[in-house]
């Protein structure tokens, strides 16, 4: 019985497994191991076939810049925003300006351009030689070119995406949230170029007008431009306003105002859009038809803001503007409210349906959706206000930027008003 039952077991010589033909082999198990080794095989032509075609349709998104996101992305263990709501020191030779930017804060200096973390590291720099620095920033692209002179670049806050030195000087420029950027320049022929680009840096086309342009500003989805110009006629000025499809290189809607300088435009998150001139604030639909229009009178605008779905208009209520007022427009034209504000307004910035005025030591929060306000205690001296998110403000001064946070900031123990 004891041979029988060693003549049953596996034997190894030499290493190697010798099973002993006695032994019946189980069917079941092996039609498994085929099964298995079918579907490695399958999986491993589907994962070269998969892998081949994402390629071949997205090779335009393989990019240096979008490894480094990658990469970053990993490392970094999170992509949300977290404040440490410390004051961000940075160099202050030379600054011009500064600019929040997808969370990083942007110097800007006639020779460079900075950024820097929200702890304050210097994470990229970049070298410049600009007479006047400008900053456009919309989504993930900021487009900096030097007003009066020839050149622009656009950056990522992680690297330079594009750039170029033109014959004539820039006057004015824009990006939208979908990466279509574009430049305004001159030519020998005619008073203003619009060089217009896709997300791929490509140039799309040249628009040529005879026409000096003002301001220009390409909507969230890149489906179209619209820009504001003027021109003399018979010794008055004239205004035009143009909205322009990028691809199919036609106009879809051309408005001209006689005695008048159209100064700023922008889109609405309807498809429609607002035009700021001297004497007026005029509002469109998505079809380019003018649906409202409130005339100015006596007031000269400090500042406005066109936003996805308001319009809002800052001004002195006296001559030597120590009393100030905002009004509040829909994006459709109609008059929401109207604030006063006993301080200077110094910068605006909104967030949704959070406005925030910066005063000379206070800031004010209004509540667009029903005019209610408050203010609050801060340091003075501050010269720009920037929101990171919609719980964490940044206020820049002359050597830092300081965050707040907008829980702390408007607490309830402030008085709240109504208009």
């Amino acid at each position: 019985m004891k041979k029988n039952k060693t003549k049953a077991l596996a034997k190894s010589r030499s290493r190697e497994l010798v099973i002993d033909p006695a032994i019946p082999v189980n069917e079941y198990y092996i039609d498994i191991s085929n099964k298995f080794k079918t579907v490695k095989y399958a999986v491993l032509i589907f994962l070269v076939a998969f892998v081949l075609i994402m390629i071949s349709v997205f090779r335009a998104d393989i990019t240096l810049e979008n490894c480094k996101y990658l990469l970053r992305f990993f490392t970094s263990g999170t992509s949300v925003y977290q404040s440490s709501y410390e004051p961000i020191y940075y160099d202050t030779a030379g600054v011009i300006d500064i600019e929040l930017f997808n969370s990083n804060l942007v110097t800007i200096k006639n020779d460079g351009i900075d950024f820097y973390d929200m702890k304050g590291n210097n994470t990229e720099s970049y070298d410049i030689n600009y007479v006047d620095p400008t900053v456009v920033t919309r989504g993930k692209h900021m487009l900096v070119y030097d007003l009066g002179g020839n050149s622009f670049e656009l950056f990522n806050n992680f690297s330079r995406l594009d750039g170029e030195t033109y014959d004539y000087p820039i006057s004015c420029a824009a990006v939208s949230n979908e990466g279509m950027y574009a430049v305004v320049t001159k030519s020998l022929d005619y008073q203003s170029k619009v060089y217009l680009y896709d997300h791929n840096y490509n140039l799309i086309t040249k628009i040529s007008k005879d026409k000096y342009v003002t301001d220009i500003k390409i909507s969230a989805k890149g489906d179209k431009v619209l820009f504001t110009c003027f021109y003399a006629k018979d010794g008055k000025p004239v205004s035009e306003i143009v909205s322009y499809v990028p691809y199919t290189k036609k106009e879809s809607g051309n408005y001209t105002i006689d005695n008048s300088f159209a100064v700023k435009c922008g889109f609405h998150s309807n498809g429609g859009y607002s035009v700021l001139t001297d004497s007026a604030l005029i509002f469109f639909d998505s079809k380019d038809k003018k649906i409202s229009e409130y005339e100015l009178g006596n007031i000269v605008p400090n500042d406005c803001l066109i936003l996805d779905d308001y319009v809002i208009l800052s001004y002195n209520k006296n001559i030597v503007g120590s009393l100030s007022e905002i009004m509040v427009f829909s994006s459709s034209g109609k008059q929401l409210h109207t604030i006063p504000v006993e301080d200077n307004i110094l910068d605006m910035a909104c967030f949704d349906t959070d406005l925030y005025l910066l005063l000379d030591s206070a800031i004010t929060h209004v509540d667009l959706k029903n005019g209610k306000y408050k203010s609050s205690k801060i340091d003075s001296g501050a010269n720009g206000i920037y929101i990171c998110d919609k719980d964490a403000l940044v206020i820049g001064y002359s050597n830092m930027a300081r965050e707040y946070p907008t829980e702390e900031l408007f607490a309830k123990k402030e008085k709240e008003k109504k208009n």
